[in-house]
């Protein structure tokens, strides 16, 4: 084709691009009409609108490249043509250019402005994605907070617990085997009533650190009495209770004391002093697990049910604020005969109900 020809060709392109507009209407708004026509089907195949060009899916800006290519070229063939033709066109004369500009609107504007509306949409679209991609790899699968991981199974006591006795006692109550193996990494610290659990053979004694008179306001100094009868024990360790918790090194901390708090101070100190024991047991075992039981309700009348209530709800409310948790033991203690003879200490089938409710609220 010599050059005579393709500037012939490239003004029935123009002639044939202005057909298009016989209705008063530019090459950009059939094009515009076009893709609004391809993102509404977009739209209703996907179930959802887009009113931003934020919200334009990648199909759409297929479209938008289709529509442009559409207007410009027919086959690959022709777009070679055109491309010639046009690289031509500017060494034409000054008149020939002018008499083509008055024939036609000029097509090189309306592409470059279709051009760069595609790029800026597919860019918004990608960004918009690649931040949605982030977002799911930086959250975290959120793991339900009463649930603890134990971390390696506990051994030591294996046969204890599958000893004639206590297996009884187990079965009896009904525990399933997880159960008893999830009450093998639990260590108990508290008073006579929370030593229960050893004397009646529910644990072993190395997992009750445990003692007569034991209170939040006088842990750290129970081992005063000469005839050692308050000191605590743990293997053959004989001690005051930091030396005997620092070598017992617990997963799962369970405090279970407060009757001897009860007409020896106020709530507010009650509370106070059993989180310095908290904080102190955390700093020497800091991946331990820590909480702290409900006082267990009496049929005592030197001691209040009442009032009971009241140091449990603070405590309840006090520990909502840190790292340890709180277990409800005495709803579950209520309505029972579950004392012995002094109305305040527990008989043996409470122990079972106490671990139950250990399980049900930590597994």
């Amino acid at each position: 084709m010599n050059k005579r020809t393709r500037i012939a060709a490239s003004a029935m392109a123009a002639l044939l691009l202005c057909a298009g507009c016989a209705n008063g209407s530019s090459i950009a708004d059939n094009i515009s009409a076009q893709t609004t026509t391809a993102a509404t089907a977009s739209a209703s195949e996907t179930g959802r609108g887009f009113g931003s060009q934020d919200n334009i899916p990648e199909t759409v800006t297929a479209t938008v490249s289709t529509a442009e290519t559409s207007v410009s070229t027919v086959s690959e063939t022709e777009t070679e043509t055109e491309t010639e033709t046009e690289t031509e066109t500017d060494t034409v004369t000054e008149t020939e250019a002018v008499t083509e500009a008055e024939t036609a609107p000029p097509t090189t504007t309306t592409k470059v402005t279709t051009t760069t509306k595609k790029t800026t949409t597919t860019t918004t679209t990608a960004a918009k994605k690649t931040s949605d991609e982030t977002k799911k790899q930086e959250t975290p699968a959120e793991v339900p907070s009463e649930h603890i991981d134990v971390g390696e199974q506990e051994k030591r006591y294996d046969s204890f617990y599958s000893s004639g006795t206590t297996a009884s006692l187990y079965k009896n109550a009904g525990f399933t085997q997880e159960q008893i193996e999830f009450i093998k990494n639990i260590t108990f610290v508290g008073d006579s009533i929370c030593s229960g659990l050893k004397v009646y053979n529910w644990m072993p004694k190395d997992q009750v650190l445990a003692e007569g008179c034991a209170a939040a306001r006088n842990i750290f100094t129970l081992h005063t009495d000469t005839n050692g009868q308050f000191w605590f024990h743990y293997g053959n360790l004989v001690s005051d209770f930091k030396t005997v918790y620092s070598a017992a090194k617990p997963k799962i901390v369970i405090c279970s004391m407060g009757m001897n708090d009860l007409n020896m101070g106020s709530k507010e100190d009650y509370c106070n002093k059993y989180l310095k024991l908290l904080d102190w047991m955390k700093s020497v075992t800091p991946d331990s697990k820590f909480y702290v039981c409900s006082i267990t309700p009496t049929n005592n009348s030197g001691f209040s049910n009442s009032r009971i209530d009241s140091f449990n709800s603070a405590m309840k409310a006090c520990l909502a604020n840190t790292e340890y948790g709180y277990i409800d033991i005495n709803t579950a203690l209520r309505g029972g005969n579950v004392w012995g003879g002094d109305g305040i200490h527990l008989n043996i089938a409470p122990y079972g109900t106490i671990l139950k409710q250990v399980c049900n609220q930590l597994m």
